[in-house]
C-alpha cells in the first residue's frame, strides 16, 4: 500500500496468472535453467554457431546433426534435445569438447564451397565470415578448453591442423 499525496491509500492487487504452469512443466523448466545455466558461456556461440552452419537452417537439421555425431562420438542425444531446441543446443554445448572435432573442420569444408556461399535470405542476419567465426571460435575455446588445434588460414582460405592435433578419428561424413 501506498499513501497518495491527499493521503489516500493506493492498493495495487496482484492477480494471479490466467495460465496455469503443471507442476511437470514447472519442474521441467528448473531442470532447463540449470542445464543452461552449467552451459552459459558456451551456449551462444553455439547456437549462433549452429544457426549460421551451412546447410542447417531448421532445427531438425541440427538433430539429425546431432544424433549423427553423437553416434560417432558414442554420446546418446536425450530425450528433451530430440523434442525441443534449447536443450538440443544445450546438448552440443555440454558434449562441445568431444563434438567440435568434428563439427568445426566440417563446418569449415561446407563454408568453402563454392555453392553454399550463397547466404539463406531467412538468416542472413546468423551467417557469419570465416573470419569473425576463427576469432570467435579461438576466443572462447580459450576460456573453456583446448581447441586452438583449429587453425584457419584465411588468406588461402585453407583448413590447417596445428602439428599438436590428433589426425586420427572418426570421418563425420
Amino acid at each position: 500500500m501506498e499513501d497518495d499525496q491527499q493521503g489516500q491509500r493506493i492498493v495495487i492487487i496482484r492477480e494471479p496468472p490466467k495460465k496455469r504452469i503443471s507442476d511437470e512443466y514447472s519442474e521441467f523448466r528448473k531442470k532447463m535453467d540449470i542445464r543452461r545455466r552449467k552451459v552459459s558461456k558456451l551456449y551462444p556461440f553455439v547456437e549462433k554457431f549452429l544457426n549460421s552452419f551451412p546447410k542447417l537452417k531448421r532445427r531438425t537439421d541440427i538433430m539429425k546433426l546431432a544424433l549423427r555425431i553423437g553416434e560417432l562420438v558414442q554420446i546418446p542425444v536425450d530425450r528433451n534435445a530430440k523434442r525441443l531446441n534449447e536443450p538440443l543446443i544445450c546438448w552440443f554445448c555440454e558434449n562441445w569438447q568431444l563434438v567440435s572435432k568434428l563439427v568445426l573442420p566440417t563446418y569449415v569444408e561446407l563454408f568453402m564451397q563454392p555453392e553454399v556461399v550463397d547466404v539463406n535470405p531467412q538468416n542472413v542476419e546468423n551467417d557469419q565470415d570465416i573470419q569473425k567465426l576463427d576469432q570467435e571460435i579461438q576466443k572462447i575455446m580459450q576460456e573453456i578448453g583446448d581447441m586452438d588445434q583449429f587453425e584457419i588460414d584465411v588468406d588461402n582460405i585453407n583448413l590447417s591442423r596445428s602439428e599438436s592435433s590428433d589426425t586420427s578419428g572418426p570421418n563425420p561424413q
